[in-house]
């Protein structure tokens, strides 16, 4: 193979010296038979400037340097797709209703676009930054642009985006015939053949320019990827809310914790003394381990009071309602402010 690639190569070489114009060497070699990659390899070996002999360009190399661009850049752009089509389709699922989808609470689905969002707005930056590195490396040295590790990665992102639009297109048959083309699948389908048709397309108009010997990077498709990008980002904030609704959140997560924890010294406490402790302090002397008596967060105690036979009521200060992540018939469901939870000891159903 390498010697019949000599021999085109010598082929080209001669043509050229005797002045024969490139594009009837072209046609020659295809007459020939010869693969168009081939021919534009082989054309490629020499530079288009005027001198009496072929003049032969610089062969593209391999550097570590090289390798660690390419590696961070496609690294990155996989991070970011992953993450934009996550948080499309968390987006999809709270605005479009399927009465065949089993109900996700918020406080299931919160964590998970909020990582996804911290990801893009990493991941995309450096994928521009890289993209720009790549370009700067590319106008500086041209030859970059035949390189074999930067031919192998732009192959690789093509072959995962096709293989993603290949199962995505799969899917929609699959459920098309099982009567499951809901809105929300349509729409979750329609995310992932962009987003991987957006790539795929990048590439291959990366790859036809390369050969015409253009820049590699189109603002069109980098202004799409941005606006993209933006665009989950701002959903999935709309999703989770502001940070500090979300601290406010965890913070009322651990008060009901707290009580819980109260509730179950109390238990212990009733089955040990067949009474109720007078106050938290009575409660916390009596147990082996400490139960929390404090607010997290303003640090005023928790307000206790025993009642009659086995009932006792706790209270505590919230700064929000609580969440979905609580069945509806739980005890512990609460409004903002002030809200008081009124509880008997030795409860086995308590949840």
């Amino acid at each position: 193979m390498a010697a019949r690639t000599d021999e085109l190569t010598r082929f080209v070489r001669e043509a050229l010296q005797r002045g024969i114009p490139r594009p009837d060497v072209e046609q020659a070699l295809h007459e020939a038979g010869w693969q168009p990659e081939q021919v534009n390899k082989a054309m490629a070996s020499f530079a288009e400037v005027e001198f009496p002999v072929p003049v032969p360009r610089p062969v593209p190399h391999v550097s570590a340097v090289e390798a660690f661009r390419y590696l961070v850049l496609f690294t990155a752009l996989g991070i970011t797709a992953f993450s934009v089509v996550g948080l499309f389709f968390t987006l999809v699922d709270y605005l479009f209703y399927d009465p065949a989808a089993v109900p996700v609470s918020p406080d299931t689905w919160v964590p998970g676009v909020l990582w996804a969002v911290a990801r893009v707005i990493i991941a995309f930056p450096v994928f521009l930054i890289a993209s720009w590195l790549v370009a700067r490396s590319l106008d500086q040295d041209p030859a970059g642009r035949g390189s074999a590790i930067r031919r192998w990665f732009t192959y690789l992102a093509m072959f995962v985006a096709v293989a993603v639009i290949i199962g995505d297109f799969v899917t929609l048959v699959a459920y098309v015939l099982a009567g499951g083309t809901t809105a929300r699948f349509l729409l979750k389908v329609l995310v992932v053949a962009v987003v991987a048709g957006l790539i795929l397309g990048y590439y291959l108009w990366d790859i036809r320019d390369t050969e015409r010997g253009r820049r590699p990077v189109p603002a069109l498709f980098l202004g799409v990827a941005a606006l993209a990008s933006v665009a989950a980002v701002g959903a999935g904030l709309w999703l989770m809310g502001p940070p500090s609704e979300q601290a406010s959140r965890r913070i009322d997560d651990r008060r009901v914790e707290d009580l819980r924890s109260l509730a179950a010294g109390v238990d212990r406490f009733y089955e040990q003394n067949a009474e109720l402790p007078e106050s938290l302090g009575e409660l916390s002397a009596a147990l082996p381990t400490p139960v929390p008596l404090d607010d997290p967060s303003t640090r005023a105690p928790y307000r206790y009071s025993p009642g009659t036979d086995r009932t006792f009521e706790l209270c505590a200060d919230f700064a929000q309602p609580s969440g979905e992540g609580l069945p509806p018939d739980s005890i512990w469901t609460h409004a903002a402010g002030t809200q008081c939870f009124t509880l008997t000891a030795g409860d086995k159903e308590r949840r």
